[in-house]
């Protein structure tokens, strides 16, 4: 009975080992992907903003224990970036703010965020250049080539009249030393409306009724003569009157009805998509390849007998 019962212990440790190291790498695969799962972020209020205006900013789904920091974009499409240096490493666009040593923050061991920033409107808004070598220091030129303090005065927040017209926003955009670029739409109240006009009401004016007076009938040889040939004359280009003739404006189309048309331009618009989730950082991408590795060997070593396995390819 020792015999048997040791045999079967030698053939059931190799299936526990198996199960445990599936059982590990599974759940180091998931919580590698869970913690790169797409964070998101929201503002409160987020409509009706001003200058000066306190907002709480949320979020979920971040890097774990990352220092990072809210910056207020510009987010017109086709906007010249800026890259920006360490601790962060990412380029933004030139119509961000730049950071603040006081508004820094981090987020929880579950990648979660609660803080609180400021609004601000102008068009000094950007660039997201911090002090160099503090924090966040950037180039002499943007993705355009141009100076970053000159370009950014041309994604002012709110958006100029014109991209507004064409539907750009502008948003909160949490950065930090994860990775994570995470945005949410804010909008900006506008000028006050104009109070309503009052007409008031008109009186109606009554005209007076006439009787047609009564004229004496005409004498032979009164009435108005016509020499042959001397009728009223026109010249090109007046009317009957002396009036000059309406002349066809340029664009005008004449046809057989008489009808106008043109055509009016083109409307463009633009979307404001938020910025777009990098994917998994290096150390996700390591933790998840350890837990696949450990999950695939633990099955193998569940399924098969790597030992005969070994001495079949060996040759053995």
């Amino acid at each position: 009975m020792g015999f048997v019962h040791s045999v079967r212990q030698r053939q059931l440790m190799p299936r526990l080992v198996a199960l445990v190291l599936v059982a590990g790498g599974f759940v180091l695969f998931k919580t590698a992907t869970a913690s790169a799962a797409s964070p998101t972020i929201s503002v409160r209020p987020a409509a009706d903003l001003g200058g000066g205006k306190k907002v709480t900013v949320t979020g979920s789904g971040l890097a774990a224990n990352a220092k990072g920091y809210v910056l207020e974009c510009n987010e017109a499409p086709g906007e010249p970036t800026v890259h920006i240096g360490p601790p962060f490493d990412e380029s933004l666009p030139i119509g961000c703010s730049a950071p603040s040593l006081r508004r820094i923050t981090a987020t929880t061991p579950e990648g979660t965020l609660a803080t609180i920033t400021v609004v601000h409107e102008g068009r000094k808004l950007g660039p997201p250049c911090g002090v160099f070598p503090v924090i966040a220091g950037c180039g002499r030129a943007d993705s355009a080539g141009k100076r970053p303090r000159a370009d950014a005065q041309n994604f002012p927040c709110p958006p100029s009249p014109v991209q507004q017209v064409l539907g750009v926003k502008c948003a909160l955009v949490f950065v930090d030393t994860g990775h994570d670029v995470v945005s949410a739409p804010i909008t900006f109240a506008g000028p006050p409306a104009p109070p309503p006009v009052t007409v008031p009401p008109t009186t109606p004016v009554t005209v007076p009724r006439t009787t047609p007076g009564t004229n004496p009938p005409a004498g032979p040889g009164t009435g108005p003569q016509t020499t042959p040939g001397t009728g009223p004359q026109t010249t090109p280009g007046t009317s009957p009157g002396g009036a000059p003739a309406a002349t066809p404006g340029p664009g005008a189309r004449t046809g057989g009805s008489g009808a106008t048309s043109s055509t009016a331009p083109g409307t463009v618009s633009a979307g404001s998509g938020s910025l777009a989730f990098t994917g998994l950082g290096l150390p996700e991408k390591i933790l998840a390849g350890v837990g696949a590795l450990l999950v695939l060997f633990g099955l193998a070593l569940y399924f098969f007998d790597l030992k005969r396995v070994a001495a079949w390819f060996l040759g053995l």
